[in-house]
């Protein structure tokens, strides 16, 4: 437990794993006002440095173990740099002196008030996400999707140990269509699972952490219910103070539904008015300069999705996030057209002071779900000239492994054309970031010239339907981050009370 203020002072350290550098090439962690081998003569003459994408090594390890989770404190190197950190998502007997390992973002403790303390450490290394690059250009300016990146927690519950949990015949969960979900480490939640994941898009779309001008974070688990998660985040980013933060809200498409805002703050407006490419090469960095458009947009969506124990919502909650970089910058997808639906209905609803949801049972699915999504798929293949069978893949929102399929054949678009951006059967439904790491997937695989659906469902009631087009930028965007894939390939199973005390521990 720490003092709130001292907690504070470090903030920036912790988060960014920053070093002080001097002239000579001297690295100390920390920042310093002067360096420890040239001393005072150095003072004026350093600068910070944030390693927090670099892979270390482990030097030393031990053990510690806290609500069946394994936190490991460790020496790792850096370079030359040694410092100390500490390993989540692994066990003792999995680790070995050399091993590689990356940065990854969680909770590490509370001050005495309350304020939880965040920090970066470290996980087994899940791929060589190759060199940090800024691929910043000056001509064939674009405005779409320009990097993308999820978060997975490691753990996983399998449907038939939660049906030994809740005392129901094996196979009786059979019908919600799912094979297992994700479980958050008692180190993870919306916040350290968004900074995870957008770090995973800047790696991914070679983006400079500096030049993101605008973050949304979409949920419904936000860890403070007064403090927005996104100003943690953008912290964490290293791109504070000068930049806009906002949390947004509305059940699960808390995250699509401010992609087409994000879209505008970086030109889409612009684009869709057809000026030629040569004017658009001019005016975009000129409106930057000027601060009439941003730079780049982020929007993240994060859920650690609640539910009553024993409710049948429980069978189906999972947890992830999934993060886009919205710029200008060789996009790897372009917007073709968008669409929306909103009436005022009450499916699924949180009151105040509740600590799980409440839903309306089977009205959540024809008066709800279906209605918004074929409501917003028609409404954006209306405003276009694109018709359904010529859409490659379709991206839903994912509450069950029926529902999506069901809406693609309403849509008219064939049902196999869901598969790719269905995840939700191997992490649970992942609320606001069902829909985002569903697109992260397919982006992970898309070809040049092929088109995406993405239509983002939220109770109470709205859809949001983009259709995207895949330029030729995609294919070596796809080189680097950490592929959705690696990530579901990447886990442990945890017991049914192992399960509880995880998912109440947030």
């Amino acid at each position: 437990m720490k003092n709130l203020v001292q907690a504070h002072r470090s903030t920036k350290e912790r988060y960014n794993l920053l070093f002080t550098e001097c002239e000579k090439g001297h690295r100390v962690f920390g920042i310093k006002s002067f360096c420890n081998i040239c001393g005072r003569k150095s003072k004026g003459k350093l600068r910070l440095i944030p390693r927090c994408l670099e892979p270390a090594k482990i030097v030393t390890f031990s053990n510690y173990v806290n609500y069946g989770n394994v936190i490991i404190p460790a020496t790792i190197e850096m370079g030359k740099e040694r410092i100390g950190s500490r390993i989540s998502d692994a066990e003792p007997g999995e680790l070995k002196i050399g091993m590689e390992v990356e940065p990854t973002f969680r909770r590490f403790s509370e001050t005495d008030e309350g304020v939880i303390i965040y920090g970066t450490g470290h996980r087994p290394l899940v791929k060589k996400y190759g060199k940090i690059r800024d691929e910043h250009v000056k001509k064939g300016l674009r405005v779409g999707i320009i990097g993308w990146g999820a978060c997975i927690p490691v753990y996983r519950i399998k449907m038939e140990e939660l049906e030994r949990g809740h005392n129901v015949p094996k196979g009786n969960l059979k019908g919600v269509g799912f094979y297992e979900k994700a479980v958050p480490a008692y180190d993870q939640d919306t916040i350290t699972m968004s900074v995870d994941a957008s770090r995973a898009a800047l790696l991914n779309g070679g983006v400079k952490h500096s030049r993101i001008e605008e973050i949304f974070v979409g949920s419904e688990s936000h860890p403070y219910i007064v403090k927005p998660s996104a100003s943690t985040v953008a912290e964490a980013l290293g791109v504070t103070p000068n930049v806009k933060v906002n949390d947004t809200e509305f059940a699960c498409k808390a995250a699509t539904g401010v992609i087409y805002d994000a879209l505008n703050s970086v030109g889409q407006s612009l684009q869709e008015a057809g000026l030629p490419q040569e004017q658009l090469d001019k005016k975009f960095p000129e409106l930057v300069e000027k601060g009439k458009l941003l730079d780049v947009s982020l929007v993240i969506g994060a859920d650690n999705s609640q539910a009553e124990e024993f409710d049948a919502l429980d069978a189906t909650v999972g947890t992830g996030a999934g993060a886009l970089l919205l710029g200008r910058d060789k996009p790897v997808a372009i917007l073709r057209g968008y669409g929306f639906y909103t009436t005022d209905t009450p499916d699924f609803w949180r009151r105040e002071g509740q600590l799980t949801p409440s839903h309306g049972g089977r009205f959540t699915g024809k008066p709800a779900y279906f209605k918004h999504v074929i409501g917003a798929a028609k409404n954006v293949f209306e405003k276009t000239d694109v018709r359904p069978e010529e859409i490659t893949y379709a991206v839903f929102h994912q509450p069950t492994g029926k529902f999506p399929q069901r809406a693609a054949k309403a849509i008219g678009i064939d049902p196999k054309k869901v598969e790719a951006g269905f995840i939700a059967k191997w992490i649970g439904n992942s609320y606001s970031a069902s829909t985002m790491i569903g697109m992260c997937n397919v982006l992970d695989q898309a070809k040049p010239g092929e088109l995406i659906l993405q239509i983002g469902y939220g109770s109470g009631a709205g859809a949001d339907a983009f259709i995207w087009e895949v330029t030729e930028h995609i294919l070596e965007k796809q080189k680097y981050g950490i592929p959705v894939k690696d990530l579901l390939e990447r886990k442990k199973y945890v017991s049914y009370s192992a399960y509880r005390k995880l998912k109440s521990s947030h």
